[in-house]
C-alpha cells in the first residue's frame, strides 16, 4: 500500500472511503463545536463547559464498562438467527452509565461548590442526563461498525451530537441567550437525537439477533470488557488529563485556553488519523504474516507524509499562534503562548509515528496499556503543579512532553518486534542495534 493509495484511494473509491470521510467530518465537527462555544461564551465560561464535557465523556467511558469494545469485537457479521446478548449488554450499559452519571453530578458539583463555581451547578443536570444517552449510542455505534457500517457508526458514536449542537449554539449566541446552562441543555438534546439515530439504524440487529446472555458462549466476558474499558480510560486520560488538571487547580480561562490549543493540535493529527484509518488493516495483515519490513516502510512513509502535511499548522503554532487563536475569539488571545509550546511538541510526536494504534493490532495491547498507565501516573502530579504555577502554558509543556515520551516508549516496544514507524531515525530497525 502506497502513500498515494492511502490518501487518494478513498477518493477513487467513495464507498470504501466513507469511513475515512465520516471520521474527517467528525473531527471537523468537534473543532467547530469548540470554536462556536468559545465565541459564544468567552474563554472562561467555555473552559468550564468544555471541562465538564470532558468529564462526562470520561464518566460514560467508565460507565459503559467496555460494552462498546466487546460489541466491536464479537458482533461482527450478525444476521437473522445469530445469537448475541444485545439485551444484556444494553442493560449493562444503561446501569453502568446511570451510576457514572450520578457520580459525575455529585463529585463535580462538590468540586465546583468548593472552588467558587457553585452558581453554575445547574449546568450539570443536563450533562449528567446526557451520559446514559451518549453511552448507549456509542454501544450501538460499535455494533454498526462491527457490521461494515463504519460511516454510520462513526456518526452514531458522537459526531452527530456535535453536528446538531453547532447550529443550535450559533442560534443561542445570535439571540443573546448563550449561557453555560443553555448550552448544556443543547448538548443533551443533541445527544438524544444521536441516540434515536443509533436506535433506528440498529433496530434489525436488536430484533433478530438478541438472545439472553450465556456465560458459556462468551467465557470471561466481564473480565475482557473490564480490561478493554480500563485501557480506553487510560488512553483518554493521557489525552485529556491536562484539561482536568486545569479545571481542578487552575482557572476556567486557563482550561479554555488549553481546550482551544488542544483542538488546534487535533487538526494537526487529522491527516495521520485519516491515513491510519485506511492503512491500519494493511499494516496488521503484513505484521501477522511476518512481513514487518513492508509494514515498517509503510508506517515510515505515512509518518513522513503526515509530518509534511501538518508542518504548516506546526509552523504557524510556533511563529504565528495569535492568528490561529483568533479563530476562537478575542478572549482566547492569551492561549497563543500555550499553542507556541504544544504545537511543535505535537509535531515531534507525529514524527514518531502512530505507535499507539499500531501496538493494538500487532499483539502489544498490554504493553500499550502499561505504557499509558506509567506515563499518566508520572504526568499527573506534574500537571497539577504546572497548572497551579504556570496555568495553561505549563500544562501544555507537560502534556507535549508526555506524548513524546509515550511515543518513544511505544516505538521501543515496536522495535523489539522488528517494526519501526519513526521518521526521526530513518531506517531504524532491530538489526541496526
Amino acid at each position: 500500500m502506497s502513500i498515494k493509495s492511502a490518501l487518494v484511494g478513498p477518493i477513487k473509491s467513495p464507498r470504501r472511503g466513507l469511513p475515512t470521510l465520516a471520521r474527517a467530518v467528525t473531527i471537523a465537527a468537534s473543532f467547530l463545536f469548540t470554536i462556536v462555544v468559545g465565541r459564544a461564551l468567552g474563554a472562561a465560561s467555555a473552559g468550564l463547559v468544555l471541562s465538564c464535557l470532558t468529564l462526562t465523556a470520561l464518566a460514560g467511558m467508565i460507565g459503559r464498562r467496555g460494552t462498546d469494545l466487546f460489541a466491536l469485537k464479537h458482533a461482527a457479521g450478525i444476521t437473522i438467527g445469530d445469537r448475541f446478548p444485545f439485551a444484556w449488554l444494553t442493560i449493562r450499559t444503561l446501569q453502568g452509565t446511570a451510576v457514572a452519571a450520578a457520580c459525575f453530578f455529585v463529585l463535580t458539583a462538590v468540586v465546583m461548590a468548593r472552588t467558587g463555581r457553585g452558581d453554575a451547578v445547574g449546568m450539570l443536570i443536563p450533562l449528567a442526563l446526557s451520559v446514559p444517552a451518549t453511552g448507549l449510542a456509542i454501544f450501538l455505534s460499535a455494533v454498526l461498525r462491527a457490521n461494515a457500517r463504519a460511516a454510520a457508526g462513526t456518526f452514531a458514536e458522537i459526531g452527530l451530537t456535535q453536528i446538531v449542537a453547532v447550529p443550535c449554539v450559533v442560534l443561542l449566541a445570535t439571540l443573546g441567550a448563550a449561557t453555560t446552562t443553555s448550552l448544556s441543555w443543547v448538548y443533551l438534546g443533541a445527544a438524544l437525537i444521536t441516540l434515536v439515530y443509533a436506535l433506528l439504524l440498529t433496530h434489525t440487529y436488536r430484533r433478530d439477533a438478541s438472545e439472553p446472555y450465556e456465560a458459556a458462549r462468551f467465557p470471561g466476558a466481564n473480565a475482557e470488557m473490564n480490561h478493554m474499558a480500563s485501557s480506553s480510560v487510560l488512553f483518554y486520560g493521557l489525552t485529556w488529563a491536562p484539561l482536568v488538571a486545569l479545571w481542578l487547580v487552575g482557572t476556567d480561562a486557563d482550561a479554555g485556553y488549553f481546550a482551544a490549543t488542544a483542538r488546534i493540535t487535533t487538526v494537526m493529527n487529522l491527516i495521520p488519523t485519516l491515513q491510519l484509518t485506511a492503512a491500519l488493516p494493511t499494516i496488521a495483515a503484513w505484521v501477522k504474516r511476518g512481513d514487518v519490513a513492508s509494514a515498517s516502510s509503510l508506517m515510515r512513509r505515512l509518518s513522513m507524509a503526515a509530518l509534511a502535511l501538518c508542518f504548516p499548522v506546526a509552523a504557524m503554532s510556533a511563529f504565528y499562534p495569535e492568528a490561529l487563536m483568533a479563530i476562537f475569539g478575542e478572549s482566547f488571545s492569551p492561549a497563543a503562548s500555550s499553542l507556541r509550546v504544544l504545537g511543535p511538541l505535537q509535531a515531534t510526536a507525529i514524527a514518531l509515528g502512530p505507535v499507539s494504534a499500531v501496538m493494538t493490532v500487532v499483539g502489544l495491547e498490554r504493553s500499550a496499556t502499561r505504557s499509558a498507565m506509567v506515563c499518566l501516573l508520572l504526568a499527573s502530579p506534574l500537571l497539577v503543579v504546572a497548572g497551579q504555577m504556570y496555568g495553561a502554558v505549563g500544562v501544555s509543556l507537560v502534556a507535549g512532553i508526555t506524548q513524546i515520551v509515550f511515543a518513544i516508549i511505544g516505538s521501543w516496544f515496536l522495535w523489539r518486534q522488528g517494526i519501526t514507524s519513526s521518521v526521526l531515525v530513518p531506517g531504524w530497525s532491530k538489526s541496526a542495534s
